[in-house]
């Protein structure tokens, strides 16, 4: 199956699919350096995205991609489907909100928390349909 993957960066999203099985960090690096023209080879990209909880997320390995693939294919009903805003400057920064995020202008944090605020609704749907079933 195909895994559906939307990367933000400045304000651009750009949209790509991928086979799920073949899927890495390094893998999604060089998809953002490609879309977005940036050196992604130096480690200094890194990826976050909103949980269920609605915290920002940085996945900058493939042990936390493997964990943001299931937290994201999860909230979307087991559909493979992953939203990341790129950051481009330290890959190590631990998982940061992203308004708090030192490589955002204030423009891209407005974004963030519009992407955020979208993304929490859905979980928030998801999350009643998911009760609904035990009542």
């Amino acid at each position: 199956m195909a895994t559906i993957i939307k990367l933000t960066m400045n304000g651009t999203t750009r949209r790509f699919s991928e086979p799920s099985d073949g899927l890495d960090i390094e893998r999604l690096i060089s998809l953002a350096a490609k879309a977005f023209g940036v050196e992604g080879s130096d480690g200094h990209l890194s990826f976050v995205y909103v949980d269920e909880d609605g915290d920002a997320i940085t996945a900058t390995s493939n042990t936390e991609l493997q964990e943001a693939v299931a937290v994201m294919t999860a909230m979307n009903d087991g559909k493979p489907k992953l939203q990341f805003k790129l950051l481009q400057g330290s890959a190590h920064s631990n998982a940061a909100p992203i308004a708090e995020s030192a490589a955002f202008s204030e423009s891209d944090s407005h974004l963030a928390s519009e992407e955020s605020k979208s993304i929490d609704v859905e979980a928030k749907k998801a999350r009643k349909r998911s009760l609904a079933c035990y009542l």
